[in-house]
């Protein structure tokens, strides 16, 4: 059998707990240098790039921050997968408390990674974000199913409960105008060592989905700036 296949399979037969091992096994392929035992010895990464990427963590959980914190790396949040409210908060203050620096990073480094619905009103934005916060809600009870137009949202039946739960679920995106996103974003960047942001923009119409984005762009330009758009 041949290592790499060997390799693959051992992967497979961890568990949680040795995540940090194998994270830095990965490092260590990737640098191609080793502190210890080499678990499958003669096996290397090909092919090694002359630049070696940058490592990042992705997370959606404070475990991952942890992790990531703990290894020197930098830490991205998935906002976009873990829409509890208060989980990219948890996330990065543990990623923060554990980081310890390292060669690659001597400074904590975070990317956000975040549903965002930018319109040219606050009221057209809550609308189009309609149908992402239906689709997220129906993933939290194990139901995937397309994305859904807001007109369909509108008329389906939500209990109190689960009308309650989408309220709160609001506040892990980034919804609003060109200036309601830039003042979201300057806030998050007060809050968080931020130093970049990854938008998922589920909108079901495609030409609103493609203003968002430009719209996003401003909104990015006016927090960075001060500048208002008019």
């Amino acid at each position: 059998m041949p290592l790499s296949t060997r390799a693959l399979q051992d992967l497979q037969a961890r568990d949680i707990d040795t995540f940090p091992e194998q994270v830095q096994h990965l490092i260590s392929y990737i640098d191609d240098r080793w502190n210890g035992e080499q678990p499958f010895p003669g096996l290397k990464a090909t092919p090694l790039p002359a630049h070696k990427p940058e490592i990042w963590m992705l997370g959606s959980s404070d475990n991952s921050g942890s992790v990531a914190g703990q290894l020197g790396l930098p830490y991205a949040f998935a906002h976009f997968i873990n829409s509890q409210p208060g989980a990219m908060d948890q996330a990065i203050r543990q990623y923060l408390r554990a980081f310890q620096a390292s060669s690659r990073l001597l400074q904590p480094k975070v990317l956000a990674a975040m549903k965002i619905i930018v319109a040219d009103t606050d009221a057209e934005a809550n609308e189009l974000a309609l149908s992402a916060l239906h689709l997220t809600h129906l993933l939290y009870r194990g139901r995937l199913q397309p994305l859904v137009s807001p007109k369909t949202v509108n008329a389906y039946p939500y209990t109190a409960s689960e009308f309650a739960e989408i309220e709160a679920m609001k506040r892990t995106f980034l919804i609003g105008s060109v200036q309601t996103v830039a003042l979201k974003i300057r806030e998050l960047q007060e809050r968080y060592p931020i130093e970049e942001l990854m938008a998922v923009s589920p909108i079901y119409d495609v030409s609103a989905r493609k203003r968002s984005y430009a719209l996003l762009k401003q909104a990015v330009d006016e927090a960075s700036s001060g500048y208002t758009y008019s």
